[in-house]
């Protein structure tokens, strides 16, 4: 019983030590995984691009929706999360597990995979370390007050016996689309502003395909890309970090995928979200999240900021 009893001690001591050593192997296959899945997904995006010589995009038929007291429906105001970040691609679920259509209405799905095998191509849009997302500040009285469960109308529109436990049952992929794709170059208010979303920006517009993410982890995407003291006003932002808190795996429009560390900027040595650094002002990303107001905390942006010709002659 002696024995026993030190065998089975010996193996629990073991079991600790190996456990840290197999969660990192775990996770480290997922990342090599996700970083494969979305190197794929771009090389969708790049022969979409070949033969389109623009981004795709579904504006017209989703994102402008303004309901007016009667009912009726006018195109005059967003008011409706932008589709093109999760519609660009991705699988639409019918009524049961496993049951899903790659529909051609989302552009990339044509150029990804082979079509004899949907399942494999269905799993290029889903990262193994999916969980959801959840609110930066969960326990704060006006989350707790006034927040709707996240995308509470996707979940319920989807078909996915797991809708609501990975963004991929509830949007139909992981990934989310960078944003500044539909902005007019130089337009630092971004696609949100007066000027509003265009589709007609060229591929050849990209100044540094190697730097220029076109997806990536949809949980991290917007988390990283402002001033962290910027962040302190966000109570209900949607955050999920699935590889690392200031990680985010990231598909650029050279065909590679690199998980980068994101620094609370939009653009850095690794990475940067405009299609032109040098005509989009340093604090475009802030100031197309906050249109209504746009006395927005720069910190961390203040040295990059460059005034404009006119205010800097008077």
């Amino acid at each position: 019983m002696i024995e026993l009893m030190i065998s089975i001690g010996i193996i629990a001591v073991l079991l600790g030590l190996l456990a840290p050593a197999l969660k990192k192997a775990r996770d480290e296959a997922r990342n090599s995984a996700c970083l494969s899945n979305q190197r794929q997904l771009v090389l969708g995006w790049i022969l979409y691009t070949n033969d389109h010589k623009v981004f795709p995009s579904r504006f017209s038929e989703l994102i402008y929706e303004d309901i007016n007291e009667d009912g009726l429906t006018s195109p005059n105001e967003l008011t409706t999360t932008p589709s093109m970040w999760w519609d660009w691609g991705g699988v639409d679920w019918r009524n049961q597990e496993d049951d899903f259509l790659l529909s051609s209405s989302r552009p990339i799905n044509d150029y990804v995979g082979s079509e004899a095998n949907e399942q494999g191509r269905a799993e290029l849009f889903q990262c193994p370390s999916d969980d959801f997302l959840h609110f930066l500040q969960p326990n704060h009285p006006l989350t707790l007050q006034y927040a709707e469960p996240i995308f509470q109308s996707q979940v319920d529109a989807s078909n996915s016996p797991y809708a609501g436990q990975t963004l991929f049952d509830t949007l139909g992929t992981s990934y989310r689309a960078n944003d500044w794709i539909w902005t007019e170059v130089g337009d630092r208010d971004g696609w949100l502003g007066t000027s509003g979303p265009t589709i007609s920006n060229r591929v050849d517009f990209v100044e540094e395909p190697s730097r220029f993410p076109i997806i990536g982890d949809y949980g991290t995407f917007l988390y990283t890309r402002f001033p962290q003291a910027y962040l302190a006003s966000q109570i209900t932002l949607q955050v999920g970090f699935w590889h690392g808190k200031h990680r985010c795996n990231l598909g650029f429009f050279d065909g590679s995928a690199r998980s980068v560390p994101m620094g609370f900027n939009p653009v850095s040595p690794d990475y940067s979200f405009y299609l032109s650094t040098r005509l989009h002002a340093p604090t475009s990303m802030a100031y197309a999240h906050n249109l209504i107001n746009y006395q927005v905390p720069l910190h961390g942006f203040e040295h990059l900021i460059v005034e404009d010709e006119d205010e800097s002659e008077d």
